[in-house]
Formats: C-alpha cells, sequence, structure tokens
C-alpha cells in the first residue's frame, strides 16, 4: 500500500492528544492551576501562559513517555494510515501555515519519488497566517501597502478586516475613509502608517467589510492555488478550516478554480450518518475538543474523540471514491 501524506497545523501534529495518559495530565493540571494561582496574585500572564499550550511545555514533554507517543498514535494520521495498512508521513512540526503544508507535501515527493505516495490530506488553517506573504506583491503594486507584521504577531490584512469591520459598524453603506480622517486614524491601530489614499482605493475595490473579507479570501485562495497546491504532483484532498469565521468565508467564495481545485476536494466530516462543520462541535457536554474535557487545559484542538471523528470521515470518502491507496 502506498504511503499517505498528512499535512497541515497543530490539528495534524495532534497537539494535546497527550492529556489523554492519565499521569501525565495530572502532572500539567497541577502546572496550570499553579500558574492560574500567580495570575489571581497579581502576576502578568500572556494568554499562551495560561492553560495548556505544546509550546509552553515542549521543552519536557517531548522527553516523557508516552508524550509523543500518545499524539502520534491517537491522531487521525494513525488511524487512517493503521486503517489501510500503510504508512502515514506527518510534518513533524507543530502548528504551521497552508503554504508550509504544501511544501511538506513536496518536499516528501521530491526525496522519495512522487509516484512512491498515494494521496495527500491537507487540514486548512487560517489564511491570516500567510496571506501577508501571498498577497504581498498585490498590495504594493496596487495600493502602495506593505504588509507586515505587528510586534504581537498580528498581520497587516488583520489589521485591515478590524478597520473595515468598525468602519461598517459606523456607516451602514458606503462611505469614504477619506470623509472623516479623525475617524479613521482614531480606528488604523497598527504601528505601521496607512494613508487615507490607499484605504480608499482597497474600499473602492471592496465597498463593505462583506465585500471586503470575501475578497481578499478569494485573492488569497486563487494566489495559493497557483503558486502551491497547482504544483503538488499526487492527488490532494482538504480537511475544511477548523475555525468558523475562516469556514464560513470559503463557503460563500464562488469562484471556478477555488470551487473545483478547493471546495469540491474537501472531505465532508461526518458524526454518524449527519454531516458535521469542525466548530459547531466546540460545546459543552461534547468530548470533540479537548478544553470541553478538561476545561482548566483551555486547549482548542481535538480530543482523541474528536481525531477519530476525522478518522472515519477520511476512511468514508476514501472508500466511497474509491482513491487508490496502492
Amino acid at each position: 500500500m502506498k504511503p499517505i501524506i498528512f499535512t497541515g497545523d497543530s490539528f495534524t501534529f495532534g497537539e494535546g492528544l497527550e492529556l489523554h495518559d492519565d499521569m501525565y495530565r495530572s502532572m500539567i493540571k497541577d502546572a496550570v492551576l499553579y500558574m492560574n494561582s500567580l495570575e489571581k496574585q497579581g502576576k502578568h500572564l500572556d494568554f499562551d501562559d495560561k492553560g495548556y499550550w505544546w509550546h509552553k511545555y515542549s521543552d519536557f514533554s517531548e522527553n516523557i513517555v508516552p508524550a509523543g507517543l500518545l499524539r502520534y498514535e491517537l491522531s487521525y494520521a494513525a488511524i487512517v494510515s493503521n486503517n489501510f495498512k500503510t504508512l502515514g508521513f506527518r510534518k513533524f512540526h507543530n502548528g504551521g501555515n497552508q503554504t508550509n503544508a504544501v511544501n511538506f507535501i513536496n518536499q516528501c515527493t521530491a526525496k522519495f519519488n512522487h509516484e512512491k505516495f498515494s494521496i495527500a490530506i491537507i487540514n486548512l488553517t487560517s489564511p491570516n497566517r500567510d496571506s501577508h506573504c501571498l498577497l504581498q506583491d498585490y498590495f504594493r503594486e496596487k495600493y502602495s501597502i506593505i504588509l507586515e507584521i505587528d510586534k504581537s504577531g498580528q498581520d497587516f490584512i488583520s489589521h485591515l478586516h478590524e478597520l473595515f469591520l468598525k468602519w461598517s459598524e459606523k456607516y451602514d453603506k458606503y462611505v469614504k475613509f477619506s470623509s472623516n480622517p479623525t475617524l479613521f486614524h482614531k480606528l488604523w491601530e497598527f504601528e505601521k502608517p496607512l494613508t487615507i489614499e490607499s484605504a480608499d482605493k482597497l474600499q473602492n475595490d471592496f465597498n463593505t467589510w462583506d465585500d471586503f473579507r470575501i475578497g481578499i479570501a478569494t485573492l488569497y485562495y486563487e494566489e495559493y492555488f497557483r503558486a502551491y497546491v497547482d504544483k503538488i504532483k499526487i492527488p490532494y484532498y482538504f480537511i475544511e478550516p477548523w475555525n468558523k469565521f475562516d469556514s464560513e468565508i470559503l463557503d460563500l467564495i464562488d469562484t471556478t478554480t477555488i470551487n473545483n481545485e478547493i471546495k469540491n476536494k474537501i472531505i465532508p466530516l461526518y458524526k454518524g450518518n449527519k454531516i458535521i462543520k469542525m466548530y459547531d462541535e466546540d460545546k459543552k457536554n461534547n468530548n470533540f475538543y479537548l478544553h470541553n474535557l478538561y476545561d482548566w487545559s483551555d486547549n482548542y484542538h481535538p480530543s482523541k474523540y474528536g481525531h477519530q471523528i476525522i478518522a472515519d470521515s477520511i476512511i468514508k470518502f476514501i472508500n466511497e471514491n474509491n482513491l487508490q491507496i496502492k
């Protein structure tokens, strides 16, 4: 049986699955509760200092058995590979963006010859993670805007999203940014300047908040396909974005390229006989996500039960579409 390549971000990596080990979970819980107690005593904690985040504990967790082992064995990559009795190539590093995900596929096929592999499965993540790279030339040439990342790690386009959203809350129809420079400068909180002239050009093209978010996402996915996905040498399929905002925008995009090459290749997620959206499973009395099982963890990654649902859906898709894993 030919190997399958699994790639994406921390969902594919299996972040947090190690919490299913009783001994490890007990130790981590004590550490998390201790950190939380420091905040109550007045110590400032960053967002990722609270709860369990892999990168905050990886210095020692990677040397603890069975943390790393569980993270692989319980992941959907392992479950699917074992079902088809084949190897599963999974990106070793945690996190990532869409371009890194495709680069991993190309690294595998270049190293081992693409004919050695059957298919690739990509879990889609937020376009905001690499849109500043993919759309850099477009924004510079058309709007004289240099896309950058701020000190907190937030990208320029995210700030543009906030600007359009806050402006549309003030004006429910098209009103030029230059009509109210004081409000414009108040709403633009990014450390790098944005001229009103450039903002007006953007608004002239995208008009409203909805037009902007859908338009930018369309530009992103078109470029993502052209620059990366179109170069993949083996059949590929996607798992939907886990983020509600990104998933809903992708649903609203309607172009031939994106429909044929991305949306039509998304593997439906099934819970029983019902198709579900991943973000809808994030609710109380549900065990899809870790933080619903262990509320102290604040970890918004799938539990072993969530990974099983994803794996079963992939297996169902492969079988029903007679994909050749051999």
